[in-house]
């Protein structure tokens, strides 16, 4: 699960934050800009600090969270739980301060009040309760929806609080004494969303019946039914000066509003159904959140758009209150945080280069080695550096890269030039063949040669792509097909459904599945598979697979995890987990380096993988002559019926 926030300059993403293995549902920030809260359907909330990106600490509260706010001090974090209670976290110490009993059933929303002294929760259970920041206590309870309250809002002055049900009425109350003060009657199907304009003197509300209505907020009286939509209006903003109203529908359609001629255009169609907006607080972009995998950034005067490719569903985004940051949720996702001034990511890893290893990331070059690297030519370093978001090497002299702009070129140090290049649409899996470069996005696969880019002829979707020694591995949902070098299937085998990852263990092959599943297979369909089963496996899908020492699996995760299995008995033998999707292994000097796609990275030393038996044994009852007896630790020798027993000379 994800939160990404975008540079609006240039629709490129920004940051990262990382750590939820399901979707993402509520995002919010401190009003000081320090902390950032993450909750999705993996139940649990993360923490984050901005400006260090580091994320501070993980809280696991007792069940589903549907929301979050974070006090105007910056102090308490706030959850509203599937379970209809709210938990009240110190953000400093991460301790629990209350646990609350507030819904019968779950709590769908909270807002807080304009002057960070109250905060209203909407339920389930048809109950809208005001709560103190500072006490922790219930103020009151305001009853009259006969359904679940889908959305709650304070006007800007906190007068008042509106609400919206799937009973199809606005609610007015009076936020100081509880009182209900109007019902606004008029649509025909359940409220979805309900919004004040800046001067609050205007209510727009969307509903399932298809419009958007303007309310006086004062006297309650309907201004106008706003028609055009062909579907449930899901979701709606005002701009920051009031004079325009955005509506999305469940029809993928975006509709602007003039509020002051009540003139309206459609300002574009969106990918995918439309969920949420918000007015960039400059007033000149609209941002837009689908059901497919793009963030979307639309231009009010001219209509241009800017597509913010996560590769993932979005579900959720809010802009920073200045405007230069864009945070959104995704279905699995890392979080990720935007720069909008050239709209680069700022955490990001794009290269892994070997002999000797060294890691580009947003900290510019790391050396991993003790040993001197050779500078890349001047025109090759300005494209990894400036423009590259994956780099795959081939060998000394040639690289294949993907630029931000999903541009594939084949590059050779030696002239300091492309070779070839091929331009895309979207992102795409790079694996570095002997002097070639494959390119797959899951519709077709390319091969990138010094003599030219050729198409090869696969079927059906391309759901993995690996390397061996035969050439390459490329997996549809059905099989696996072998291709060689010059780019003609030399071999197919059948597989099962899901396969995400695959790659060559020695004379067998390792595919990883959608679920998290590893398995290895024999070369040949025929053969007698290994029994091994890999334990403690991560809910995820793997994402780089390769042959690790004395005869161990290593493999990267999307969810950041690291690990090291025995291929004899499956153990595990280590594991790690980094920040967001796992986009690079290297094996070098007995040494495994990892990279995350966010920048981090680690470096385990692999030497006592090939170490003997006894002699690890020694050391450990040298470093650690105790051991744990009847609940004390007791010195003792190492025992004498041990095969290792015998001193060493």
């Amino acid at each position: 699960g994800a939160v990404l926030s975008w540079d609006l300059a240039s629709g490129r993403q920004r940051r990262s934050f990382d750590g939820h293995t399901v979707m993402v549902r509520g995002v919010a920030i401190s009003p000081n800009g320090r902390w950032l809260a993450t909750a999705s359907y993996d139940n649990q909330i993360q923490l984050w600090e901005v400006a260090r990106h580091a994320l501070d600490r993980r809280l696991v509260p007792q069940g589903g969270v549907y929301d979050l706010a974070i006090s105007s001090s910056g102090q308490q974090l706030l959850a509203a739980l599937s379970d209809g209670t709210l938990a009240f976290w110190n953000v400093e110490s991460s301790t629990v301060q209350a646990i609350v009993k507030a819904h019968s059933s779950s709590i769908r929303r909270i807002a807080c009040h304009p002057d960070g002294k109250l905060f209203a929760t909407a339920g389930q259970d048809a109950t809208i309760k005001l709560w103190r920041w500072t006490e922790r206590t219930e103020v009151r309870e305001l009853r009259g929806h006969a359904g679940t309250v889908m959305d709650i809002t304070f006007s800007p002055d906190g007068k008042l609080l509106a609400s919206g049900g799937i009973d199809k009425t606005v609610r007015l109350w009076d936020s100081q004494t509880g009182q209900q003060e109007q019902v606004l009657r008029g649509h025909t199907g359940g409220l979805r969303r309900v919004r004040f304009s800046p001067d609050g003197r205007t209510i727009a509300t969307g509903a399932a019946d298809k419009t958007v209505r303007l309310w006086n907020a004062r006297s309650g009286q309907l201004i106008e039914t706003l028609t055009g939509h062909s579907a449930e209006v899901w979701t709606l903003d005002f701009s920051p000066d009031g004079q325009l109203l955005a509506s999305g529908d469940h029809d993928n359609t975006l509709r602007l509003w003039n509020l002051q001629d009540r003139t309206s255009r459609v300002l574009g169609k969106g990918r995918g159904r439309i969920y949420e907006m918000h007015f960039q607080p400059g007033g000149e972009w609209l941002g837009v959140t689908t059901d497919d995998s793009f963030v979307e950034l639309w231009h009010l005067k001219d209509g241009r758009r800017r597509e913010f490719d996560t590769g993932f569903s979005g579900s959720a985004f809010t802009f920073s209150p200045d405007g230069k940051e864009l945070a959104t949720g995704s279905m699995e996702a890392p979080a990720q945080l935007w720069r909008t001034s050239d709209g680069r990511p700022e955490w990001r890893a794009p290269a892994l280069l070997s002999s000797p290893a060294r890691l580009l990331t947003q900290q510019g070059w790391l050396a991993l080695s003790d040993r001197a690297a050779p500078p890349l030519p001047d025109a090759l370093r300005q494209v990894v550096n400036e423009q590259s978001r994956l780099v795959r090497q081939i060998d000394d002299d040639r690289l294949c890269l993907q630029t931000w702009n999903h541009q594939v070129q084949l590059w050779t140090r030696q002239a300091d030039q492309p070779l070839q290049q091929l331009d895309l649409s979207k992102r795409a899996q790079l694996v570095a063949l002997p002097r070639s470069c494959l390119v797959a996005t899951p519709k077709a696969v390319h091969l990138l040669t010094d003599e030219g880019t050729r198409k090869l002829a696969v079927e059906g979707e391309i759901t993995a792509v690996g390397r061996c020694p035969e050439g390459a591995l490329v997996a549809s949902p059905t099989h696996l097909d072998v291709y060689a070098p010059d780019g003609s299937r030399s071999n197919r085998r059948n597989i099962d459904v899901g396969v995400v990852a695959v790659g060559r263990i020695g004379t067998a092959l390792a595919v990883g599945y959608r679920d998290g599943k590893v398995e290895i297979l024999p070369d040949k369909p025929g053969d007698k598979p290994p029994s091994v089963a890999f334990e403690r496996t991560p809910a995820s899908p793997p994402q780089q697979l390769m042959a690790g020492p004395m005869n161990t699996l290593i493999v990267g995760y999307r969810s950041g995890d690291v690990g090291i299995w025995s291929l004899a008995d499956g153990s595990r033998l280590a594991h790690a987990r980094l920040h967001g999707p796992i986009a690079h292994l290297l094996l070098e000097d007995d040494k495994l380096f990892a990279a995350s796609e966010l920048g981090d990275h680690l470096v385990w030393n692999l030497s006592q993988l090939r170490r003997d038996y006894c002699e690890l044994m020694h050391e450990v009852w040298e470093r650690v002559p105790v051991v744990w007896d009847k609940g004390h630790a007791v010195v003792r020798a190492a025992p004498q019926t041990h095969r290792c027993h015998q001193p060493r000379r």
